[in-house]
């Protein structure tokens, strides 16, 4: 028999065993491959430490007074906003100051949103029912989100001379947007947040470049704490899946999706 061939006596054809060498950039792309298959299976359950730093920003948003400057990129426009967050006996108010364009100032309170246009025009717009529940932050509940997202911690960076930790949401097809959240690692705050489309590329996006977080006031913030209903951006009481009677049908909304207004 000659070397290397591998005889057969149940009269087969014979085969030849012959070694070629892999070039090394096939082997670092399944290593790559492999790896990548690994986080994906790993990410189906997401990292306790994860949910720990979710949980805490939900806190943050409703919890802490805090002034800085913002900016909002979107569609190639950027623009420049002054924040100035404070709770107040439980109720958040929100000032928002544009600091390039035209002048315009946006105030928020509990149950009035109230814009301030260059020619001192004034239009207050009353927060009624689901319309201005929408207008909250709300609480992310991985639970529910595992069915169509991964969830996964992304790193660390930098963000206004702050350390935060960046947490991404990814979905799991095309039907939804995908968010990738730094966090504060002092406050947990959400100091950047990227809207992420189809493309792995960034939709819109919304940083802190200064922030100054004010003391906390106990009396203050308990009401919001201890409402357990309106952490999860529902009041006590009300139900967001019963919405008013309207025009519009939906039938067959893909997993996930829900009519909230």
């Amino acid at each position: 028999m000659k070397p290397g061939v591998s005889g057969r006596t149940d009269g087969a054809p014979a085969r030849l065993a012959v070694s070629v060498p892999v070039p090394p950039e096939i082997t670092r792309l399944a290593f790559f491959f492999a790896l990548l298959f690994a986080s994906c299976a790993e990410a189906a359950t997401p990292d306790p430490l994860v949910l720990e730093q979710l949980e805490r920003m939900a806190t943050a948003v409703r919890t802490l007074s805090y002034e800085g400057t913002v900016v909002y990129l979107h569609e190639n426009r950027l623009e420049t906003l002054r924040v100035i967050h404070r709770i107040e006996n439980g109720q958040v108010q929100e000032k928002l100051v544009s600091l390039n364009g035209p002048v315009r100032t946006v105030t928020r309170g509990q149950d009035q949103v109230t814009c301030e246009l260059s020619d001192s025009h004034s239009i207050s717009i009353q927060r009624q029912g689901v319309a201005g529940e929408v207008m909250r932050s709300r609480a992310i509940d991985p639970e529910v989100l595992s069915a169509n997202y991964l969830i996964r911690p992304l790193g660390a960076t930098r963000v206004a001379g702050r350390k935060t930790n960046v947490v991404g949401i990814i979905p799991r097809d095309d039907l939804r947007y995908g968010y990738r959240f730094y966090l504060d690692l002092e406050s947990g705050l959400p100091l950047k947040t990227d809207l992420m489309g189809q493309a792995a590329e960034p939709v819109e996006q919304i940083m802190f470049t200064s922030l100054d977080i004010l003391p906390l006031d106990d009396e203050a913030t308990a009401p919001v704490a201890a409402a357990v209903g309106d952490i999860q951006g529902v009041p006590p009481g009300e139900d967001l899946a019963v919405v008013p009677p309207s025009c519009w049908r939906f039938a067959e909304l893909p997993p996930g999706f829900s009519l909230v207004m």
